[in-house]
């Protein structure tokens, strides 16, 4: 198979920047076997333990996708085998923590937690096992300083068991009692259900969030819908998503979104979020931070 000219550019500036053992570590041709997943764990914890955190992430990656399917665990393998493939899941959580790509690192923990099917249920040293929580705990409380405060404030203004007034911090003065609440979506039960003559995605009502905001109706409040900008829930392809809460302050309004979204038609995927946007002055909403993470 011919290797596209970039990537074959990339594989030669990283292979220049390794010692000799480093690259047979990861390209040799026992790299994805137990022996190899061993030597390329020496090396890395090597690397890692000099400092050099970025090589160190670099070259766990690039093993880790080569090795990491033939190395994934089935039916047949046997808990040494297991457990040797999520101490490398381990080293790469660590690796992407050095280097301050928390959401990686979130990514890598939350997955092996809650995939489907799950061998890491069937580890038994307790050490792999304090160890995958602790870094993954770590790596949530990065993200959560890094972020900041969120809250959920119940709104006064409408009866909508979702909503949530928007925080003193965020300096909006001209009307009072201003909302919001998270609208999940909702997609089509049945591929039957979608017209001959429409495009799926044209009849799905996808995720927007709501503002709430007081009104001389007989409600007493009205609400506006505002689009998502960007981002993988404005795809129209997912719908979803619980706990609102809002945080930043007068210069960066947050709005969060965890629990789990899937598609908006029939199937059994689920997806972990954790999104963050931001709502301007004008009402848009765009993507501040985001960890999707498909775990069936």
């Amino acid at each position: 198979m011919k290797i596209p000219k970039l990537i074959y550019l990339f594989l030669v500036i990283m292979f220049t920047m390794m010692s000799p053992g480093e690259v047979t570590a990861i390209s040799g041709e026992n790299a994805c076997t137990k022996e190899g997943e061993h030597n390329t764990r020496r090396t890395f914890l090597e690397i890692y333990e000099r400092g050099d955190f970025a090589n160190a992430e670099q070259m766990l990656s690039l093993y880790y996708k080569r090795c990491g399917w033939p190395r994934y665990p089935d039916r047949r393998s046997t808990i040494d085998e297991i457990e040797s493939f999520y101490w490398v899941k381990n080293d790469l959580m660590l690796a992407k923590q050095g280097i301050g790509k928390i959401n990686d690192c979130l990514e890598i923990g939350i997955t092996t937690l809650q995939e489907w099917p799950n061998y890491f249920s069937l580890v038994r040293d307790p050490e792999l096992i304090a160890s995958i929580k602790k870094n993954l705990a770590l790596c949530e409380q990065i993200r959560e300083e890094t972020l900041g405060a969120f809250e959920q404030t119940p709104c006064q203004i409408s009866a909508h068991p979702d909503a949530i007034a928007i925080p003193k911090s965020w300096g909006l003065t001209p009307e009072e009692g201003l909302c919001l609440y998270w609208h999940q979506g909702d997609g089509v039960s049945s591929f039957g259900d979608v017209p001959a003559d429409k495009d799926l995605k044209s009849v799905v009502d996808h995720p927007r969030v709501v503002l709430i905001k007081k009104s001389r109706n007989k409600k007493g409040y009205s609400e506006e819908k505002l689009e998502l900008e960007d981002g993988e829930l404005a795809s129209g392809e997912l719908c979803g998503g619980s706990g609102l809460s809002l945080g930043g302050n007068a210069n960066a309004h947050l709005i969060r979104i965890g629990g789990s979204v899937s598609y908006c038609w029939p199937g059994t995927a689920s997806i972990v979020i954790d999104v963050v946007y931001t709502l301007s002055s004008d009402k848009r909403v765009q993507v501040y931070d985001e960890l999707l993470v498909p775990v069936h």
